[in-house]
């Protein structure tokens, strides 16, 4: 049964959750209309005498009424924002970004549309995974040193795992994964031009974001990179050098980050993916050398400030190698104190003189570098288990869609050698709350619903 040429695929999901039965909008759906017609009418009648806060909320109206509709265009801006989120800050608090404003407009836009549609919900065993993870993260936190901390950590949790669920709902819909991979790749070539800037003109110390942090820069980088080989493999003309440009910024900005852990995983998941597909090798050490070019010219524009950057670094190496040892070893001896729940989501900061037995006034080392440890200190074994039980089901999902050529044709292969480079970036960098291992657990998930649909 082929599939090639079709955009959207009919699918037989795996387990589904009916909200209700048939096909037409409903009561709700009827009555969602009427409520935005009944309180866009009151800000307008507001507009008289509050007119900035009135526009806002006419605006926020606006936005839910159109992405209620599109709730895939919603899901697209979502995407977008996520490598460009600590480039920009909104307002006075500094935890107020645009992928959360863009999150809450995707949730809320996604709800309307289930709602009006009576939209049957896709539910398999990795949703009830990352439900289990939610639960024992929120029960951690309640016994943990510092509640308030657990309950940032674990709110920053929720809405990675509501992307998991809003991407899982759109199996099938090859034209929303490809413009998905466009806004990614776009975004992050983006994202790779002004850390690769800031670096340059002396605003951060090395290529990141303003307000971000140089390794989570360069992992979610890291874990996009692959995704643009492919768009770059799979593209012709001006669409293909568009895709060039934005991976050789991407190329750059992880380089110029001078992360070791960002540079290891983008080394294994090329090399495992041109192990298991040797026809295309050649290929890839070709975009490796256009990589190489575009990084050599932003070195080239200022040498002394990338030599900076680079001694810079090496000072923080060197105390990291003495550190991490130390580190890896509290996170173990924590996991073994508080094996069922963990001392927190967010907590480890807080054990680190205990474990290191560093003098007060240092300053403290608020994460493990490595994921899997610290997992395993701040939600016990079994948060480690549910864990690791969903990266082997994402990896294994991918392997399925590999094998039976599911999704736009090459795609599968490339999700998957990002998936690797976030399994490997795992090893050296705590990043369990960030985005790009839930994007692209996604990603496997419709992969592999399309590839049960095309074995049937």
């Amino acid at each position: 049964m082929s599939h090639a040429g079709t955009n959207r695929l009919p699918l037989a999901r795996p387990a589904r959750l009916r909200r209700g039965a048939g096909g037409g909008p409903g009561v709700a759906g009827l009555l969602l209309p009427g409520l935005v017609v009944v309180v866009g009418a009151g800000l307008a009648a507001a507009a008289s005498w509050a007119t900035v806060p009135v526009l806002g909320g006419l605006a926020a109206l606006g936005c839910l009424a159109f992405f209620g509709a599109r709730p895939q265009w919603a899901l697209i801006l979502f995407v977008a924002t996520i490598p460009l989120e600590y480039e920009f800050r909104l307002g006075a608090s500094p935890s107020l970004t645009i992928t959360k404003l863009a999150g809450g407009l995707c949730f809320a836009a996604f709800a309307i549309y289930a709602v009006r549609q009576r939209r049957p919900l896709f539910l398999d065993s990795s949703h009830l995974l990352i439900v289990g993870l939610l639960l024992l993260a929120l029960a951690s936190t309640a016994l943990s040193q510092s509640v308030s901390e657990g309950t940032t950590t674990t709110l920053r949790y929720v809405s990675w795992a509501l992307l998991y669920f809003v991407l899982t709902q759109f199996p099938g819909d090859r034209a929303l994964l490809r413009r998905l991979v466009w806004a990614l790749v776009l975004s992050s070539g983006a994202a790779g031009a002004i850390g690769s800037y800031n670096f340059l003109a002396g605003l951060t110390q090395l290529a990141d974001l303003r307000y971000g942090q140089q390794n989570d820069y360069a992992f979610v980088l890291a874990a996009v990179l692959p995704i643009g080989a492919w768009l770059v493999l799979n593209q012709t003309g001006w669409r293909r050098i568009v895709a060039l440009v934005s991976a050789g910024l991407i190329a750059a900005g992880i380089v110029l980050s001078v992360s070791r852990g960002a540079w290891l995983a983008v080394v294994a998941s090329f090399v495992l993916y041109a192990a298991a597909n040797r026809q295309h090798a050649s290929r890839i050490v070709g975009l490796a050398l256009v990589a190489a070019v575009v990084t050599s010219l932003f070195v080239y524009a200022n040498p002394g400030r990338v030599s900076q950057g680079v001694q810079a670094k090496q000072v923080v190496a060197q105390e990291n190698v003495d550190s991490r040892l130390a580190l890896y070893q509290g996170a173990l001896g924590l996991t073994v104190r508080h094996p069922l729940l963990g001392v927190g989501p967010g907590n480890f900061g807080n054990y680190y003189y205990q474990i290191t037995g560093a003098p007060p006034g240092t300053p403290p080392l608020l994460v493990v570098h490595d994921t899997y440890l610290e997992v395993a200190a701040e939600l016990g074994v079994p948060g480690f288990i549910f864990f690791m039980t969903f990266l082997a089901m994402c990896l294994l999902r991918l392997n399925g869609a590999v094998r039976s050529g599911a999704g736009p044709p090459g795609l599968a292969g490339f999700v998957r050698a990002s998936f690797i480079a976030v399994l490997v970036g795992f090893l050296t960098l705590s990043e369990e709350f960030f985005a790009p291992v839930w994007l692209l657990g996604g990603l496997a998930t419709i992969l592999w619903v399309e590839s049960c649909e095309s074995s049937t």
